[in-house]
């Protein structure tokens, strides 16, 4: 039996999220235009070692270690792999009692923060770094790259994973292959080209320490990953359907390209004529997009009981320059209240760090926003839209 669609978005998920939006918007508009004071960190001259002093009651180390893009199920299953080897060699560390470990995954990166009371021992650096960079026996992962497997295959009859998997095959240009071959090494470079961010009341100290366990290497910066983006249409055939399933998508700039911040824009303005939309006919859709150390990405994926063209026709004459401006002004203030937060500055600041952006990006961010033309970010997000543009997967049930 076919397994019936759950919308991610339907017509009442809508409503509250248009109510929702609006309620935002009254807050966001009455909070003002100005900017928070920034805070900054320092930075060792030779390693890639950040620290910022805060009044905090904890300590917190982090360690920012990029795997590379994870697009593909392989890659994904991979990155999967890397988190539970980096948490495997840390079980095996003794750790001070009242240190605390979580591992999160991203597009591209996994992040180890450390965390202990600001009147605790800090952890022993040097035993830590020893015992995460030991040799990885790939064999012992076997049954789980069978289990990872297997549940990734299940999870991809879902019509939204068939249309991403084509997607990011297409994008890519195929699957890596041999997860248990590549392990050793791509956890070695993992490691290899870690970033550390460390913040707390005792972080010059720490910072300290952390430099001294530290080997001296050279830092090696992450290339641009080539993607094939020239427009072209691949069918996936269910005659179980009878919806109409369609993905456009495409590459964006990466993290540190100039351009981001228009992208970015574009992204949300896009998902606001989309929300308009999906309110006015039977559209279904979904918006997912990054911008990542080595490549980008955005696939919007659009479901209806209808033909799509005169859906995506209708999209693309909302997306007009009053739009993006309402969207500009909505986003910035959105950064101004978020930043308001130190600690939502701290993790901004390690976003900065691992992706080698300058140092004042907190304050310059909502300046390149303000600076962007309306009608050119219309543009890019009409460009979404276009078919002819884009790579297209449609789901053909019909």
């Amino acid at each position: 039996m076919s397994e019936p669609y759950k919308p991610l978005f339907n017509r009442t998920y809508l409503t509250v999220l248009v109510w929702f939006s609006a309620i935002a918007v009254l807050i966001l508009a009455n909070m003002g235009d100005e900017a928070p004071d920034y805070i900054s960190y320092e930075r060792a001259p030779d390693q890639p070692v950040f620290w910022i002093e805060t009044e905090s009651e904890r300590n917190e180390v982090a360690l920012l270690l990029p795997t590379g893009s994870a697009l593909t199920r392989d890659e994904k299953l991979l990155q999967q792999l890397l988190s539970n080897v980096l948490e495997n060699q840390l079980s095996a560390v003794n750790l001070p009692a009242a240190t605390r470990f979580a591992i999160s995954q991203s597009g591209d990166h996994l992040t180890l923060n450390l965390r202990w009371p600001e009147d605790e021992t800090s952890p022993d650096w040097q035993v830590l770094l020893n015992q995460l960079n030991q040799p990885v026996d790939p064999y012992l992962w076997q049954p789980l790259i069978e289990k990872l497997k297997a549940r990734a295959y299940l999870q991809s009859h879902k019509v939204d994973n068939k249309l991403l998997d084509a997607y990011f095959g297409q994008l890519v240009g195929g699957e890596i292959g041999d997860l248990k071959g590549l392990l050793p090494s791509r956890y070695q470079t993992m490691l290899a080209n870690a970033r550390y961010f460390v913040s707390g009341e005792d972080a010059d100290e720490i910072a300290e320490d952390l430099l001294a366990a530290l080997p001296q290497t050279s830092e090696n910066l992450q290339s641009v990953r080539t993607l094939f983006t020239d427009p072209t249409e691949l069918l996936i055939s269910d005659p179980r359907d009878n919806r109409y399933h369609l993905l456009l998508g495409n590459s964006l700039p990466n993290r540190n390209d100039a351009e981001f911040p228009a992208y970015k824009l574009a992204a949300h303005s896009l998902q606001d004529a989309l929300n308009q939309q999906a309110q006015q006919g039977k559209l279904e859709f979904r918006l997912v997009w990054s911008s990542l150390q080595d490549s980008g990405y955005q696939a919007l994926l659009l479901h209806s009981d209808q033909p799509l063209p005169n859906q995506l026709k209708a999209v693309e004459q909302r997306l007009t320059a009053e739009l993006v401006k309402a969207n500009q002004t909505l986003v910035i203030k959105q950064w101004h209240a978020r930043m308001s937060d130190q600690q939502n500055q701290i993790e901004a600041l390690k976003v900065v760090a691992f992706y080698g952006l300058p140092a004042d990006t907190l304050a310059q961010y909502p300046q390149q926003l303000e600076a962007l033309e309306p009608e050119q970010v219309a543009a890019i997000a009409r460009r979404s839209v276009q078919p002819e543009h884009q790579i297209r997967i449609q789901f053909a049930a019909h």
